[in-house]
């Protein structure tokens, strides 16, 4: 039971985390999107963070094209 609660306890703290970072990357991009309603933060997360690192390519393509 106990091996139980900590897998649980680290998974809420990932979560937990990732959530953060939602907020923070979404503020970034003028993105509505709550982050204690997503489903899937470490996904969510991750293509948010690829959404801005394409985005400053982009920015660093245009300015040097």
């Amino acid at each position: 039971m106990n091996a139980i609660e900590d897998a649980h306890r680290v998974l809420q703290t990932k979560r937990d985390r990732h959530r953060a970072d939602i907020g923070e990357l979404a503020t970034r991009n003028n993105l509505a999107i709550d982050p204690a309603k997503v489903r899937n933060p470490e996904r969510v997360a991750a293509n948010l963070q690829r959404a801005a690192e394409l985005e400053e390519e982009i920015r660093r393509m245009e300015a040097s094209g």
